[in-house]
């Protein structure tokens, strides 16, 4: 049972850790390049990858305050 649980920890560790290793890679850390970044196609993308949770609080409070018209009161 030990030796199961040690496999598996051991797989998840490998897992994690490429997983950031690919993460580092792709935000350009290692040597200041990012790899195969797409640039944004609207202003919303780019306001997203520039500041996330600005645009995700302001995308929330849209959210709450937009009424569809069949709901308007």
């Amino acid at each position: 049972m030990s030796w199961n649980l040690l496999v598996l920890l051991a797989l998840v560790f490998a897992a994690g850790t490429s997983a950031l290793v690919y993460a580092l890679r792709l935000a350009g850390v290692e040597d200041g390049s990012p790899l195969n970044v797409p640039a944004p196609e609207n202003l919303a993308d780019q306001a997203w990858r520039e500041e996330p949770i600005q645009t995700f609080m302001w995308q929330v409070q849209v959210a709450r305050y937009w009424q569809p018209p069949f709901r308007r009161r």
